[in-house]
């Protein structure tokens, strides 16, 4: 018989020392945990998404980054300097179009003329729309934080507005209000912040009337102190200023205490709810108003011969021949016009022009 050594069960291995099991072990353990860590990181990383995944553009002051993309330029663009604005050339705009304006998103522009509304793309000076109505159209504003138009047509002594958004073709009627015999709309304003419309109307027999639009579709009317030359709506309260043709400044029909006895154009309206205003006397002396305080709280000089004013939300430009003058900067930002066109429009970093005629 021979001997034989013992078996072993099935499936096993011999018995090993137990110091190598524990090495073993340990061994097995340093595996796994490096395993899952780069699995963690995969993840992770994974799971990080960039700026140039997302279609964005990377922040401008990264040493390797890209500029941020234009928006589209129009047919006849002037090469943007070296200050960062663009100057660009409005196609297809009549002499007696009234109106202009330029979306807040530099998409658009429309203006009136002989009662019909026209919307055109900046990218490439095309007409999308016309906007009609079953009188012809008096009054067209385009809001400064939307593409909305807001316009106004007139049927003796009854007067419609309705809205027109842009981007989705939609109109939305007010309830018609009515005026006095001959009244003919002279302005329109529009408040962001409290959704009121502004409507002055000017008649034969009763003067000025101001007819104020809530969202609810209510119509107040006011008679102001006197014939109004300019208007400008609070964006803090649902009170108004405005400048008489004899420029004189009232808030909410009372005479401005700040402004007694002095003659002065009202000419825009900047951040904060301040409102500035021209001496009529000292031409190139600008004061700022407090609506809060209903005081001057800060008075400047201007450059000598701005032809006019423009107001791009609570930016305040003065117009000069060549150039504007920002007002709302403590600097006095000077931009160059360098187009030989005629400005009509600023909106952020893009200035707009009509051709020479």
């Amino acid at each position: 018989m021979i001997n034989r050594p013992p078996m072993q069960p099935q499936g096993r291995t011999p018995s090993r020392p137990r110091w190598f099991r524990e090495l073993r072990f340990l061994a097995i353990n340093v595996v796994v945990a490096a395993l899952l860590c780069v699995g963690v990181v995969a993840v992770i990383d994974s799971r990080i998404v960039t700026a140039a995944d997302l279609g964005l553009d990377q922040p401008t002051d990264s040493p390797t980054a890209t500029a941020p993309s234009l928006a589209p330029v129009p047919p006849t663009p002037t090469p943007t300097p070296s200050d960062g604005y663009r100057r660009l050339t409005l196609e297809h705009v009549p002499a007696t179009a009234r109106f202009l304006q330029v979306s807040f998103d530099n998409l658009y522009y429309n203006y009136l003329d002989a009662g019909v509304v026209h919307i055109f793309t900046v990218s490439n000076g095309k007409q999308v729309h016309q906007i009609t109505a079953p009188h012809p159209i008096a009054y067209s504003l385009l809001l400064d934080d939307a593409d909305l138009i807001v316009y106004f047509y007139q049927s003796g002594t009854s007067i419609t507005a309705k809205t027109y958004n842009i981007a989705t073709h939609k109109s939305l009627s007010y309830l018609p209000f009515h005026v006095s015999p001959g009244a003919k709309i002279i302005k329109v304003n529009y408040a962001v912040n409290t959704n009121l419309v502004y409507v002055i109307t000017r008649s034969p027999q009763d003067g000025d009337t101001v007819n104020r639009i809530d969202i609810m579709n209510k119509v107040t009317t006011r008679r102001p102190n006197a014939p109004i030359a300019n208007f400008i709506p609070s964006a803090t309260s649902l009170g108004l200023y405005y400048q008489s043709t004899t420029y004189r400044l009232y808030y909410n029909y009372t005479p401005v205490k700040a402004m007694a006895g002095r003659k002065v154009e009202l000419i825009g309206r900047g951040a904060n709810d301040q409102f500035y205003v021209r001496s009529r006397t000292t031409p190139n002396q600008v004061d700022v108003l407090s609506r809060q305080k209903g005081t001057i709280v800060r008075t400047f000089l201007i450059p000598a011969g701005a032809l006019n004013f423009y107001c791009d939300q609570s930016t305040i430009y003065a117009i000069y021949a060549d150039r504007l003058v920002d007002l709302t900067s403590k600097a006095l930002h000077t931009v160059e016009f360098q187009n030989p066109g005629r400005f009509v429009a600023a909106v952020g970093k893009s200035l707009y022009f009509l051709p020479v005629a």
